[in-house]
């Protein structure tokens, strides 16, 4: 249990340092590059949750640091870019018909990004 809750976790932080930080974004090509890929930022935010982990005394000091550290970091990478591009996924797929319906009623040629193959009539809802 505690290893799915530290994925959690570094998951959280790897989101928030995606999408919740704009004052970092535009700043440095090294940074943005950092912060648009969720593999990346899953590795470093994984090696924080263990140290946060272990310097608090949730988890024992256990194996070799230099062997369990970047096992760690690996393997929240692998979660951090598995569940992001889940929930890019998922986001893509999720416009309801009420949300096209009320953007087209504001700007008839809008549709979302993705979806212009749907065309801006309402005839694909089944509506006559």
């Amino acid at each position: 249990m505690p290893t799915f809750v530290m994925l959690i976790a570094a998951y959280g932080i790897c989101f928030g340092f995606m999408n919740k930080l704009p004052f970092l974004y535009a700043r440095r090509p090294f940074l943005d590059a950092l912060l648009s890929c969720s593999f990346c930022m899953g590795f470093h935010s994984g090696v924080a949750v263990w140290l946060l982990a272990h310097l608090s005394g949730y988890l024992p000091w256990g194996g070799p640091f230099y062997f369990e550290l970047p096992l760690w970091g690996l393997a929240s990478a692998a979660f951090c870019y598995a569940v992001d591009t889940l929930l890019r996924a998922v986001e893509s797929h999720t416009h309801s018909e009420e949300y096209l319906e009320d953007y087209e009623k504001a700007d008839p040629q809008w549709l979302p990004e993705g979806m212009e193959h749907l065309g801006a009539d309402s005839s694909r809802f089944g509506e006559a």
